[in-house]
C-alpha cells in the first residue's frame, strides 16, 4: 500500500525545497543575482571513455628533463646508422645553404641559392638567385659566426618541437597505420591465409621502416591554457591503439612495434629545452628512434609512466588471434561507476514559474499570431456585384 504524507507533512517539505541555499555555517546566501532561484547540485553519471595526463612527480619529471636535456646536447655524436635517410638528406641540404648564406654574407646582391616555390596547382616554379627576406633567419645580416638557431636545427634532425609540427607528425603516422591494416579482424584472417606465401615474399623487397615517435615531452607546467594540448590524449592513444593491432597482427609479427610515451614536465622546463634547441619556445618535443641514446629515457618511463591506451585494448590487442568468445571475465577489466556533481540553479517557486512560462508562451503567441486570437477586428463586409438593369 502505498505510504500517504499528512497535509503538513507536505507544507513542510514543499517549505524545505523552497528555502535558499545555505553556506557551510548554516546560513542563508544571499546573492542579488539568485533572487527567485537557489543553488542545487545534479548528478551526471562519468563516462569512462576519457584519458587522463600521466601523473608524475616533480622529481621524477626533474629527471626526465635532465636526461632530456643531456641526450639534445650529445646529439650530434649520435651513431649515422640511427639517423634516417630523410634526416640524412635534409641535414645536407641545410649545411649547403648554411654555406651558401654564411660564403654570401658580404655579398648580399649575388646570393647562389636557388629557392622552390610550389603553386597551388602542383606546379613548382625555380626562383634563382633567391635571397632570403630581411626578417627570415636565413637572410646573411641574420646569420652570425656561431648561428644557434640553424646548427641546432641540423644536429637535432630525430627531434621534433612545436604543438603543429608533432600534431602533425602523429596524424601522419596514423593515417599510414590505416592504410595498412585491415579494417576488421576477419578481414585479417582472410588475408593472413591467402597470402601467407605472398606476404613473405613482400618482406624480402620491404623498404627499411623509417624511425617513429617514441617520446613525447610536454612542458604542461608553463602551457596557459592547457586546453592546447589536450588533443594529445586521444591522438596517442589512437595512434598505439594501431600500433598494438599491429605488432599483435601475422602480417608484422616480426616487426616490434613501441608504444607513444606521454611525458609531462615540471614548470620552467620550458626555458630550458628552448636554451638546448636554440629557439624562443618549445612547447611539447618529440622524439623519433629507439635506441642507446634514450636507453635512460625507457628505464624511466618503465618505471614511472604508464602508455595512454584506450579502453578497449584488450579487445584490439587480441583481434587477430582469438575470437571475442575467448576472453573470459576475468581478462575483462570493469571501471568503477563514477558520478560527478555540477552546480546550477533552479526556481525558488516551482508553480510560480511554470505559471509565468505559460503566460509568456500565450503572451508570445498573441503577438504573432494575431489571426489565431483575433488580433484583428475587422467586421466580414462580402462585396455585392453590381448589376445593371436594362429595360
Amino acid at each position: 500500500m502505498p505510504r500517504r504524507f499528512s497535509t503538513d507533512s507536505r507544507v513542510e517539505l514543499s517549505k524545505r525545497r523552497m528555502a535558499p541555499s545555505k553556506n557551510a555555517k548554516g546560513n542563508a546566501i544571499e546573492d542579488d543575482e539568485l533572487k527567485g532561484r537557489r543553488v542545487v547540485w545534479k548528478p551526471v553519471l562519468s563516462t569512462p571513455f576519457t584519458y587522463r595526463w600521466p601523473e608524475v612527480p616533480d622529481e621524477v619529471g626533474n629527471q626526465f628533463l635532465v636526461e632530456l636535456l643531456r641526450l639534445l646536447d650529445n646529439h650530434e655524436e649520435s651513431h649515422d646508422s640511427e639517423q634516417s635517410p630523410s634526416s640524412n638528406i635534409s641535414r645536407s641540404q641545410d649545411k649547403t645553404q648554411l654555406g651558401h648564406l654564411e660564403g654570401d654574407k658580404h655579398r648580399l646582391g649575388l646570393p647562389h641559392s636557388t629557392h622552390v616555390v610550389e603553386l597551388r596547382s602542383g606546379k613548382k616554379l625555380q626562383i634563382p638567385n633567391y635571397v632570403p627576406p630581411p626578417r627570415s633567419k636565413l637572410h646573411p645580416n641574420n646569420l652570425k659566426g656561431d648561428e644557434p638557431g640553424l646548427s641546432k636545427r641540423i644536429k637535432c634532425a630525430n627531434v621534433i618541437s612545436g604543438i603543429n609540427s608533432t600534431t602533425k607528425e602523429l596524424e601522419k603516422e596514423i593515417q599510414q597505420k590505416r592504410e595498412t591494416l585491415p579494417h576488421t579482424c576477419s578481414a585479417n584472417f582472410t588475408t593472413t591465409d591467402q597470402g601467407s606465401s605472398s606476404t613473405t615474399e613482400a618482406r624480402l623487397h620491404e623498404k627499411p621502416p623509417q624511425q617513429q615517435l617514441s617520446f613525447i615531452f610536454v612542458c604542461r607546467g608553463d602551457m596557459n591554457p592547457l586546453d592546447l594540448v589536450d588533443h594529445l590524449l586521444p591522438t596517442i592513444a589512437n595512434l598505439n591503439r594501431y600500433r598494438l593491432q599491429t605488432y599483435s597482427s601475422e602480417i608484422h609479427s616480426t616487426v616490434s612495434q613501441p608504444l607513444v610515451i606521454l611525458i609531462p614536465l615540471p614548470k620552467g622546463a620550458e626555458n630550458q629545452i628552448a636554451l638546448a634547441l636554440g629557439i624562443k619556445r618549445a612547447a611539447i618535443v618529440a622524439l623519433k628512434g629507439r635506441g642507446v641514446r634514450v636507453s635512460a629515457l625507457s628505464k624511466l618511463a618503465e618505471d614511472h609512466i604508464e602508455p595512454i591506451l584506450p579502453p578497449n585494448i584488450i579487445s584490439i590487442a587480441g583481434c587477430s588471434k582469438a575470437s571475442p568468445k575467448s576472453f573470459t571475465n576475468e581478462s575483462v577489466a570493469l571501471l568503477p561507476t563514477h558520478i560527478k556533481h555540477y552546480k546550477t540553479t533552479a526556481p525558488t517557486d516551482m508553480r510560480k514559474h511554470q505559471l509565468e512560462r505559460l503566460q509568456n508562451k500565450k503572451q508570445h503567441i498573441i503577438n504573432h499570431h494575431p489571426m489565431m486570437t483575433g488580433g484583428f477586428n475587422h467586421t466580414w463586409n462580402p462585396v455585392k456585384p453590381n448589376h445593371k438593369i436594362i429595360n
